[in-house]
């Protein structure tokens, strides 16, 4: 075998293919099957990969190319908190994010380990600027806004949202006009529907009461790629203090993919970091390799942005398919998608399609519904709707 990464790997496995591994109390709990190292490792890929085929949840398979940079990056083990020892890594970083900056329309970019760090360190950000204490988004928001906020010592304030799961723009309007806010949290894809908030309108908000805006987008960001949603995504977005992406959802990265933009740069650090060349800035991430960004620029370099617009335009496309057959259907009643994922309601029990990650269920303005995402070309909406016609 020519490739001597690919013969090491493969020494490894069979060495470890050798650990017994029936004698784990938990794993002959599980499956009587799994009995050595090898066989272990090959349920693991058979789970991941199931549920990567699934439609329950945003996640999507990785790409190969992300995939052997990240392996490359692991081999790597820089540190770019010292970015004059590993000069090509820098380099990299800096084509990555110069690209990613260009594309959302912001002015400075680094990594973070998920957008639920990326909400936290945004709205610290925000702390730093105002006396002020109160934080307004709408009830859709994830649920790291409120941990956010807990750890911050923020008031958090979660506006009622309309039938679409978009926030009351008159419920935020009056709530500005009682207590001027410290932040304004924007969703650009919600958890549960992937509802678009209207941006303009809460953007100028903010800007009228002089309140951080903060976008989360860390699904929704996907739409950056596709030139259709450029008047209604792509061309606000810049306007806000801040904004979280998880190219691990979108862009089919490997965990943890998350990046947080600014318009302006966090400040240096004021202690101690002597042994460092460069200071530190105020972010959570402390040291950090390639393991994030060579998987995204290896793919930039290999013209995977076209695959992730192609993939974004799919699963649009083909959850408006979805939501057209099911108000077709006599079973279900669906909301309007925006980003790829189907909320619906039905007299249907669907239980099987959830145990085997078709379906996930979720409550949406009080009412139970069930959740579907398309989120790779292995599921489309005529798939989908074959299932659910076998229980329905």
């Amino acid at each position: 075998m020519s490739n001597p990464l690919l013969s090491q790997l493969i020494a490894e496995l069979e060495t470890i293919n050798s650990a017994n591994v029936a004698s784990h109390p938990t794993i002959p709990a599980i499956d009587d099957k799994i009995t050595d190292a090898h066989s272990l490792l090959k349920a693991l890929l058979d789970e991941g990969e199931q549920r990567q085929l699934g439609t329950a949840h945003m996640t999507s398979p990785v790409e190969s190319t992300a995939l052997i940079a990240q392996i490359v990056a692991c081999l790597h083990q820089g540190n770019l908190l010292s970015p004059e020892l590993f000069p090509l890594l820098k380099q990299i970083q800096t084509e990555t994010f110069d690209w990613l900056c260009q594309q959302f329309d912001f002015r400075h970019v680094h990594l973070t380990a998920g957008s639920s760090y990326g909400n936290l360190e945004a709205l610290w950000q925000a702390k730093q600027t105002s006396s002020r204490r109160t934080v307004y988004t709408s009830m859709g928001c994830h649920y790291s806004i409120g941990k956010a906020c807990d750890m911050l010592d923020l008031s958090l304030v979660r506006l009622p949202c309309n039938a679409y799961e978009q926030i009351d723009l008159a419920a935020l309007q009056h709530a500005c006009q009682r207590t001027a806010p410290l932040a304004i949290i924007i969703n650009a894809g919600t958890t549960i529907s992937g509802a678009l908030d209207p941006i303009a309108d809460c953007l100028a908000l903010a800007e009228q009461y002089q309140a951080w805006s903060h976008i989360d987008a860390a699904w929704g960001g996907g739409l950056i790629l596709l030139p259709e949603y450029h008047e209604q995504f792509a061309h606000l977005v810049g306007r806000a203090d801040s904004l979280c992406f998880d190219p691990h959802k979108a862009w089919s990265q490997p965990k943890p993919s998350s990046v947080l933009f600014y318009q302006q740069p966090p400040t240096a650090t004021l202690l101690d970091t002597s042994y460092l060349m460069h200071p530190p800035t105020w972010q959570l991430q402390g040291s950090y390799g390639g393991e994030a960004i060579l998987p995204l620029w290896l793919c930039l370099v290999t013209d995977s942005s076209a695959v992730w617009r192609d993939m974004w335009r799919y699963q649009c496309q083909q959850a408006a398919r979805l939501v057209k057959a099911l108000k077709a259907s006599s079973f279900a009643t669906p909301l309007p998608s925006q980003t790829g994922i189907v909320c619906f309601s039905s007299h249907c029990d669907f239980s099987p399609l959830i145990h085997n990650g078709i379906l996930s269920r979720a409550q949406l303005n009080g009412k139970a519904v069930y959740r579907c995402i398309i989120s790779h070309q292995g599921m489309s909406a005529r798939k989908v709707m074959r299932q659910l016609q076998d229980y329905c």
